[in-house]
């Protein structure tokens, strides 16, 4: 009794975690997402030195911790460092599969030299 009792503890803590994996989303373009499980970042290239990445996590999702993800994306992808503008932080993400609400932030990444 008492290990099912833990056990269904665990399941709801584990459910309510706002925790985020850092991971690629599962998406084919830029425009088209999301889905259940299309959660993490996605980029596309500008010009050389230039990105629009974007970091799309669930529903309750704190923006702060979507724009350290962000951060850390173009850190990999910027390895001089880089300046970020174009800074927005939205709660609802449209897909033409199937509309959805969803916390994103995007950013404009310009590498340094």
């Amino acid at each position: 009794m008492r290990i099912s009792i833990f056990i269904i503890i665990l399941f709801i803590f584990s459910c309510s975690s706002n925790h985020l994996a850092y991971k690629k989303a599962d998406i084919d373009t830029y425009i088209e997402f999301v889905y259940g499980g299309d959660v993490g970042y996605f980029e596309e290239k500008i010009k050389f030195d230039i990105w629009l990445v974007k970091y799309i996590g669930l529903p309750n999702t704190p923006y702060e911790q979507l724009e350290s993800l962000l951060k850390q994306r173009s850190t990999e992808l910027c390895k001089n460092g880089f300046h970020l503008s174009n800074y927005k932080e939205t709660g609802s993400v449209v897909a033409h599969r199937t509309p959805v609400i969803n916390r994103y932030v995007e950013a404009v990444i310009k590498c340094n030299a």
